[in-house]
C-alpha cells in the first residue's frame, strides 16, 4: 500500500496578524471574542485549530534574538525562515544593512529549513546573470560557514520557464545542501510542474532522508491542486521528495478587509468587508456567520466592530482565512490519497486533461516527461487567479 505524504503549507504572516503574535498570551486572551488561543502552532496553549508550521521572515525579524519564546512557537512547530531574497530584490532592505551572514546565523539559530539568500531572477533591476551570480555566491558562502547540522538549508533554482532551469543549475549545483527551493515561476503552473521532472531527472531526490522541494510564493489556489497531484504521483512512484509551499493571501487579502467565503479548484471567493461598516449598527443578539473554529468564538461585535478592536478584527480575519485555505489543501490533499481515479472528475474538465498529462509525463519522467508537460498541459501563462470578489455593508451577507 502506498503511503502519501502530506504537503506543508507555510503561512507567512504579514500586516495585523504578525502585530496580534507579538502581544502576549495574557493580553490577546484577556480580550474578548477570543475563548482559545489563536496561536494555530502551539499545541500546548488549546489553540482553536492545530497545524504545527509556520513562516518567519529574516530580514522583518532579524533584531529579534528569541523568536520562538516571543511568539510562544512549540518545539513540535517546523518553522521556515525566508532568508530574504525578495525583500532584497524589492529594496525593503539593502545590502548593505542586510547580508548573507547576518541571513545564514539568525536562520540558523531560528529556523528548521531555510533557503540560501538567492536574488529571484525576476528582480527588475538586474539582470538574470547577475541574480544568478549573487546566488551562487550566497550558495558557497552558507556551504562553507553552515555550523548547525540539523538545519535543512536548501539550494535555490529560479526560472521563469523550463528552457532558462538547465543553466541556472549548472552553475549553482555543485554546492550540497538538503534540498531545493524553485522561485521565479510567478504562478505559472507548467513551470513549477516541470521543475518537479527537471529536479528528479538530475537526481535530486535520491537521497537517504526525505529532501525537501519548497515552492517559493504559490499564491494562487488556482495551482495548488497541481502541486498537490505531483506528491500524490511522487509518492505512488516512490520517489522520496516532500512538497512545501508557502502564500502570504490570507494575512495579505485580511489587510485589504477580504474575508474568504470558500475555495475552490479554480480560485478563491471573498467578500470585501470593513469594520466601519458596522460601527453604526445595532449588533444586539447578532454572531458571526462562520462556523469555522476561529469565528465561532467571536461573540462581542460591538468590540470587533470598534476603534479598540480594529487590530482583533483583521487579525481574526486573517486567521480564519488562514484556516479556510488550510482546509482545502487537506479536502484536497485526501481526495488524492483515496487513489481513486474517478474522485478526480469533480474537478473542472480543463483540470482532468491536465492531471492525466500529469499521469503521463511523471510515468515517462525526464526530458520525456518535461516534454509531455510542456505539450498537453495546457495553462494560460497571462491568465491571473481567479478570485470572485465582491462588496457589502449587509448585515445578513455577514452576520447571523
Amino acid at each position: 500500500m502506498t503511503t502519501f505524504k502530506r504537503t506543508i503549507f507555510f503561512n507567512v504572516l504579514t500586516g495585523s496578524i504578525s502585530g496580534m503574535f507579538a502581544k502576549s498570551e495574557e493580553e490577546i486572551s484577556s480580550s474578548p471574542n477570543v475563548p482559545q488561543s489563536v496561536r494555530w502552532y502551539n499545541k500546548s496553549v488549546n489553540p482553536v485549530f492545530y497545524e504545527p508550521s509556520i513562516l518567519i521572515s529574516c530580514p522583518h525579524n532579524r533584531n529579534k534574538k528569541e523568536i520562538r519564546k516571543d511568539m510562544m512557537i512549540d518545539d513540535d512547530c517546523f518553522v521556515f525562515v525566508d532568508s530574504g531574497g525578495f525583500q532584497l530584490a524589492t529594496q525593503v532592505v539593502t545590502e548593505k544593512e542586510y547580508t548573507r551572514e547576518i541571513a545564514l546565523e539568525w536562520s540558523e539559530k531560528h529556523g528548521d529549513v531555510f533557503p540560501i539568500l538567492d536574488m529571484p531572477v525576476s528582480s527588475g533591476n538586474r539582470t538574470p546573470q547577475e541574480t544568478l551570480e549573487f546566488s551562487v555566491k550566497s550558495a558557497k558562502y552558507y556551504y562553507e560557514n553552515r555550523q548547525n547540522p540539523h538545519c535543512c538549508i536548501l539550494n535555490v533554482l529560479s526560472a521563469n520557464r523550463h528552457s532558462n532551469m538547465e543553466h541556472w543549475y549548472n552553475s549553482i549545483k555543485d554546492f550540497k545542501f538538503n534540498g531545493w527551493a524553485y522561485g521565479g515561476h510567478k504562478n505559472y503552473a507548467k513551470a513549477i510542474i516541470q521543475s518537479i521532472l527537471f529536479l528528479e531527472s538530475k537526481g535530486e531526490f535520491k537521497r537517504t532522508e526525505t529532501p525537501i522541494l519548497h515552492m517559493f510564493g504559490t499564491t494562487s489556489f488556482a495551482v495548488l491542486p497541481y502541486i498537490l497531484y505531483a506528491q500524490y504521483l511522487l509518492d505512488k512512484l516512490n520517489i522520496n521528495c516532500l512538497l512545501t509551499f508557502d502564500s502570504s493571501s490570507a494575512s495579505a487579502l485580511a489587510n485589504y478587509g477580504k474575508y474568504i467565503l470558500t475555495c475552490a479548484p479554480t480560485g478563491i471567493t471573498n467578500l470585501k468587508i470593513s469594520n466601519k461598516d458596522f460601527m453604526t449598527k445595532n449588533l444586539e443578539g447578532k454572531t458571526f456567520g462562520c462556523d469555522c473554529p476561529v469565528c465561532k468564538g467571536i461573540t462581542d461585535l460591538d468590540y470587533l466592530f470598534s476603534d479598540q478592536g480594529k487590530w482583533q478584527y483583521y487579525s481574526l480575519l486573517a486567521i480564519h482565512n488562514y484556516y479556510k485555505m488550510n482546509q482545502f489543501k487537506r479536502d484536497i490533499e485526501h481526495l488524492f490519497m483515496l487513489d481513486c481515479k474517478e474522485t478526480l472528475h469533480s474537478f473542472p474538465t480543463f483540470m482532468v486533461k491536465n492531471f492525466k498529462a500529469m499521469d503521463k509525463a511523471f510515468k515517462a519522467m525526464g526530458k520525456k516527461g518535461i516534454h509531455i508537460i510542456e505539450n498537453e498541459f495546457n495553462i494560460d501563462s497571462k491568465a491571473k487567479p481567479i478570485e470572485l470578489s465582491g462588496s457589502t455593508n449587509s448585515l445578513s451577507a455577514f452576520l447571523n
